[in-house]
Order: structure tokens, then C-alpha cells, then sequence
């Protein structure tokens, strides 16, 4: 139930598995910076520009969501007795299947907190725009 939106975005994102991570980090970084130093420089656009980075976000969390998906779990093959022991056991088996768990349960969690800050982003600058035009009003009173 909790894998519905990461899975999704992974299915809309899947070209992106080939780009790397710092890649897509570096001109989201770009991107932001330009946002926010044209909103510095234009206030009044900056209620319309800022909410750009909504869409920003909802990139990296499909971008990721791409990778988590689209990556390939190899077996661990090691020719060391000691290694081949502790991996054969069924211990190591409940530790891998209960780690994989948390892990796909904290990656969720990010990118449900990363879609709820880009739908926060996005609304955000209407509620500014409504307290400024109260305030606005209240001093012409």
C-alpha cells in the first residue's frame, strides 16, 4: 500500500535510470539557485516561479524511485569458505529479507516526505499571497 506512489513514479521516470545521481543532483541544485535569484529579483514572479521547484522534486523522487526499482540485486559469490558459511546460513537469510524490508520501508517514507515538501512548495505562495492581500486590507481599514 505504501509502495503505490514510489512504484508509479518509478514506472514514469524509468528513462532515468541510466543518468546519474549527481548528475540529476547538480542541475537540480543549478535550477533552484535560478529559481530563487530570479524570485529575489522579482518578487511579484516569484509566486508564479517558485513553484517550479514542486516539479523539481517530484523529478528527483521519480528519478530515485527509477533507480530503486530498476537496480539489479546480484547475489553476494565469494570463493572465501568463512563467507560462503555465514551466507549459507539461515540467519543471514532472516537478516537480509528484514533489512531489505526497513530499507524499502524508509525509501517510501523519503519519497512520501519529498512529494508532500514539492505539494507543500507549490501551495505555499498562495497562502502568501492571501496573507499579503489581508494585510493589505487590514491597513487600508
Amino acid at each position: 500500500m505504501m509502495d503505490y506512489l514510489p512504484r508509479f513514479l518509478a514506472r514514469q521516470f524509468h528513462n532515468l535510470i541510466d543518468v546519474s545521481f549527481g548528475l540529476i543532483l547538480f542541475w537540480m541544485i543549478l535550477f533552484i539557485v535560478i529559481i530563487f535569484s530570479i524570485s529575489n529579483a522579482f518578487p511579484v514572479v516569484g509566486y508564479l516561479v517558485i513553484p517550479v521547484a514542486s516539479a523539481g522534486m517530484v523529478a528527483i523522487a521519480g528519478s530515485m524511485s527509477a533507480k530503486f526499482y530498476g537496480r539489479n540485486r546480484k547475489p553476494l559469490i565469494s570463493s572465501d569458505p568463512a563467507i560462503v558459511k555465514v551466507t549459507a546460513s539461515s540467519l543471514f537469510n532472516h537478516f537480509s529479507i528484514w533489512t531489505s524490508k526497513v530499507g524499502e520501508i524508509l525509501f517510501s517514507l523519503l519519497v512520501h516526505i519529498m512529494i508532500f515538501q514539492a505539494l507543500f512548495i507549490l501551495i505555499a505562495p498562495i497562502f502568501l499571497f492571501v496573507s499579503e492581500w489581508e494585510l493589505v486590507g487590514i491597513t487600508r481599514l
